[in-house]
């Protein structure tokens, strides 16, 4: 599957594709947190809270 159908799977509200999207970006996710917080367990929770925030779904 391409990039383009997972986002608009992602959109759509498609359960599987939430996995997809984490394990597409959910690294990119982290390096990003941990590098502007400097810290290792909130920097492995926000990209989790923030791929199910983006798909829809309340925390």
């Amino acid at each position: 599957m391409g990039e383009a159908e997972l986002v608009v799977r992602f959109a759509a509200g498609d359960p599987g594709s939430v996995a997809e999207v984490y394990r597409a970006y959910g690294r990119l996710g982290y390096a990003v947190t941990y590098r502007v917080l400097g810290d290792a367990s909130p920097a492995e929770d926000a990209p989790r809270r923030t791929f199910v925030q983006a798909w829809g779904c309340p925390l």
